[in-house]
C-alpha cells in the first residue's frame, strides 16, 4: 500500500492554525494573570497602614511601631499607590474570583464544543473574556463585589477555552505531527506568563489611565483583535476550511480519521469517577494546580510585600520562574524519554518519579519561602524559580 504524502508544514494551514492557538494560549494566560499584578498597583498602602495604624490606637493605649528595615534595601524608586483601599482578604476574594467561575464551565465546555465545534465555542468565549477584561476599570470604580463579579464572568468564559481547544485538534492534528503541533501551540501558556508579568509592571509605573487601568485596555484589546483574526482564519474542520489546499485537506482527515472515530464512543463516566488511578490523578492534579496558582496570583505581592521590589523590578523578576519552567519543560521531557528507552525505568515508573518531583520540589519551596524576609532576596527569588520550575515535571511525561 502506498504511503500517504505529508504535504509541506510550513507554510500550511495546520501551522497557522497551531500558531492562532499558540496566541490564545499566550493571550488567555495574559487575561488569567493581569489582575495579580495589577492589584499591587491599584491598591493604596499607605492608606492602608495609616488606617491600620489608627485602628491598632483605638484598641492600645501604647502601640508599638516596628519600623520597616527592608523599606529601602532592594529599591529607591517612590512606591506606586493606586485610589483602592481594599484589605488583603478582600485582594484574595477579587484574586480568587477569576478560578470560581474558571472550574463551572470545564465539563460544560467540552460537551458545548462537541456540539456547536471548537471554533464558535472558542471564539465567544474568549470574546466575552476580553470585552469584561476591558471593562474591569470601571466595575473596580464601582467597587469591589462588582470588579469580582466582574473576575468570575472572565473565568467563566475562560473555562472553555481548555475543552474547546482540544475539540479542534481532534480534526486538525495529524498523527505524525501532533507532538509538534500541540506542544507548540501549548507552549504560549509559558509565553503568555513571560510576557504578562514584565509588561505589566511597565504598564504599572508608566501606563496611562492611572497605569493599572492601561493593563486591563491593552491586554483586553490584544485578545479582541484575536478572536477577529482566529475566527475569519480557521475552521472547526479542514473540510470547512476556506484556504486550504485539497492535498492538505486529504492528508489532515486521513490522518484523523481514528481521533474522529473515538468521539462517537459512550463515556463509562462510573468506571473514570470511581477508577484508583483517575482518584490518584485528580488528588495529584488538586494538590499541583493549588501550588501553581498560588504561585500565579500571589508572587508579584509576594515580591512587592515581602522582598520590597518596586513595580518594575517586580514585573521582570516575576517573569523569571516562567522562563526557567519553560527550558526546565523542555530538558525534563528529554530526560523521561531517555530513561524509558534506555530501559533504567519503565512508563509507569517514570510517570511516577516525575510526579513525585512535580509536587516535592515545590512543596519544599513553599516551606522555605515562609521563612525568607526581605533581608535574603536573592534566596527568595531562588526557592521561587525553583518551585515554580519544578512544577512542570507533573506534567504528562512520555
Amino acid at each position: 500500500m502506498e504511503s500517504t504524502k505529508i504535504p509541506r508544514l510550513f507554510p500550511s494551514v495546520r501551522l497557522l492554525m497551531s500558531l492562532l492557538i499558540f496566541l490564545g494560549y499566550c493571550f488567555q494566560y495574559m487575561l488569567k494573570i493581569n489582575m495579580s499584578i495589577a492589584i499591587v498597583c491599584m491598591v493604596n498602602n499607605t492608606a492602608l497602614g495609616i488606617l491600620s495604624y489608627q485602628n491598632s490606637t483605638e484598641l492600645s493605649d501604647a502601640p508599638v511601631l516596628v519600623p520597616d528595615e527592608c523599606s529601602s534595601t532592594i529599591s529607591h524608586h517612590k512606591p506606586i499607590d493606586g485610589p483602592f483601599t481594599w484589605p488583603k482578604n478582600i485582594q484574595g476574594v477579587i484574586l480568587s474570583s477569576y478560578f470560581y467561575g474558571y472550574i463551572l464551565t470545564q465539563l460544560p465546555g467540552g460537551f458545548i464544543s462537541y456540539k456547536l465545534g471548537g471554533k464558535n465555542v472558542l471564539t465567544v468565549t474568549m470574546l466575552i473574556a476580553s470585552i469584561f477584561t476591558l471593562l474591569i476599570p470601571l466595575f473596580a470604580k464601582l467597587g469591589a463585589v462588582p470588579l469580582m463579579i466582574c473576575r468570575f464572568i472572565v473565568g467563566l468564559a475562560h473555562g472553555a477555552f481548555w475543552p474547546s481547544i482540544s475539540s479542534l485538534w481532534i480534526f486538525w492534528a495529524p498523527s505524525p505531527e501532533r507532538s509538534r503541533l500541540v506542544g507548540s501551540a501549548s507552549a504560549g501558556s509559558w509565553v503568555g506568563n513571560i510576557v504578562a508579568l514584565p509588561l505589566g509592571g511597565y504598564l504599572c509605573a508608566n501606563g496611562f489611565a492611572g497605569g493599572w487601568g492601561s493593563i486591563f485596555y491593552i491586554f483586553g484589546i490584544i485578545c479582541f483583535l484575536w478572536c477577529v483574526a482566529f475566527f475569519f482564519l480557521t475552521s472547526d474542520r479542514p473540510e470547512h476550511h476556506k484556504f486550504i489546499s485539497d492535498e492538505e485537506k486529504e492528508y489532515i482527515v486521513n490522518e484523523t480519521k481514528s481521533s474522529q472515530n473515538n468521539t462517537n464512543m459512550k463515556t463509562p463516566w462510573k468506571s473514570i469517577l470511581f477508577s484508583k488511578a483517575c482518584l490518584a490523578i485528580y488528588v495529584a492534579h488538586v494538590c499541583s494546580n493549588w501550588g501553581i496558582y498560588l504561585f500565579l496570583t500571589q508572587l508579584p505581592t509576594f515580591l512587592k510585600d515581602v522582598l520590597k521590589f518596586d513595580i518594575k523590578s517586580n514585573g521582570l523578576v516575576s517573569a523569571l520562574p516562567y522562563i526557567a519552567s519553560s527550558i526546565l519543560n523542555l530538558s525534563s521531557s528529554i530526560i523521561s524519554d531517555k530513561l524509558i528507552t534506555s530501559g533504567k525505568l519503565s512508563r509507569t515508573n517514570t510517570r511516577r518519579l516525575f510526579g513525585f518531583i512535580g509536587l516535592f520540589v515545590p512543596l519544599l519551596s513553599v516551606i522555605g519561602l515562609s521563612f525568607v524576609t526581605c533581608k535574603q532576596p536573592i534566596l527568595g527569588i531562588a526557592l521561587l524559580v525553583i518551585g515554580i520550575s519544578f512544577t512542570c515535571f507533573k506534567f504528562f511525561k512520555s
